[in-house]
């Protein structure tokens, strides 16, 4: 099929035919239709004019794309097409080893072109597109596509890729292991005093944990996570909200891929206490939860009151999808606060 524009463009077509102009899938059919994650379509492209190898203008290599192949319709905003790949993995395909793809030069010998796309959509999941390729002549605007029209310059090319939007899966709280791994731990001089004010497996209350964020699918293969944010970045309690207390327990978190911890700049810890600025044992590709205790953070009325939590948790995992959940402390208790508890 041709489309004709009547935009003013160059003189002399850059091209009359393509001899070939077929796309080749480098990674499955499939993705979630989440907006992130991509289908990898390699594309050879093979100009004429005169029956001599041609070379297209900029503009024509940056005008390849894909349409609807039935009418010729160009992709809504639901679909992104980039020529780089992101940082998400390609669909899951068991036997098919696609984590990465060699990049070839645009150019080669003989005009063979070998443009690289990369598609992503939201379009709705559980359909299937059948998409062409589609170029468009820098010189007159004419929009040459992959449907089998055989005049030229599309020569009866009739190629195409067929794209399965998959439902982006549902999980349950069991889905999510979020396991309490004490680093670092301080026995006081003489204990603790008072009832409540020690942990409930004995330990003491100055002390540090990780909760390493993972996932896993529903055939128990862990999902690593990409991005991790925890709204207000984190929270505080206190073993009583009294004026006089400095029993207390807060968090902070930390991105997949680093150490460095965020904390909530609203809750004030005082002078006498020094948070951490990096996370002890971190996990490669998951975020982590930290979870501090300490003797000597003195009670302050507007972040014991207003920043007690829960707090909401958003992670994207490595195939683009999101999640959303919350961490709390185990409850209100004096002992409440040396344990956290994720829910949905």
């Amino acid at each position: 099929m041709e489309k004709t524009s009547t935009a003013p463009g160059r003189a002399d077509a850059s091209f009359d035919l393509l001899s070939k102009f077929e796309p080749a899938l480098m990674s499955t059919s499939r993705l979630y239709a989440n907006g992130r994650q991509q289908v990898a379509i390699e594309v050879l492209l093979v100009p004429m004019l005169h029956n001599e190898a041609a070379e297209l203008t900029p503009a024509e290599l940056d005008s390849v794309r894909l349409v609807h192949y039935n009418t010729g319709d160009e992709l809504s905003d639901a679909w992104t097409i980039a020529r780089e790949k992101n940082e998400y993995s390609y669909y899951p395909e068991p036997g098919r080893d696609a984590a990465t793809i060699t990049r070839v030069s645009r150019t080669g010998e003989g005009k063979r072109y070998v443009i690289e796309l990369y598609v992503s959509t939201t379009e709705s999941e559980g359909l299937s597109r059948k998409l062409a390729l589609a170029i468009t002549r820098e010189s007159d605007g004419l929009v040459v596509i992959t449907n089998g029209e055989k005049l030229p310059p599309n020569n009866g090319i009739d190629q195409s890729v067929t794209l399965q939007m998959v439902k982006v899966p549902t999980y349950s709280i069991q889905n999510y292991p979020f396991e309490k791994n004490i680093v670092r731990e301080v026995a006081l001089d003489g204990g603790p005093s008072g009832p409540g004010r020690v942990r409930e497996d004995g330990g003491s209350p100055v002390f540090i944990a990780n909760y390493h964020f993972t996932a896993v699918d529903n055939s128990n293969n862990t999902i690593m996570f990409k991005s991790l944010e925890v709204e207000s970045g984190g929270m505080i309690q206190w073993h009583d909200k009294v004026a006089g207390e400095h029993y207390a327990s807060y968090t902070g978190y930390a991105v997949p891929g680093s150490d460095d911890i965020v904390y909530n700049p609203e809750i004030e810890l005082g002078h006498l206490h020094t948070p951490e600025k990096k996370v002890r044992d971190p996990a490669e590709d998951t975020g982590t939860i930290v979870l501090v205790g300490d003797v000597n953070i003195p009670f302050h009325y507007n972040s014991a009151i207003n920043h007690d939590g829960p707090c909401r948790v958003n992670a994207i995992d490595e195939y683009g999808n999101g999640h959303a959940l919350f961490v709390r402390f185990k409850d209100t208790s004096p002992t409440g606060r040396f344990d956290l508890v994720l829910y949905k």
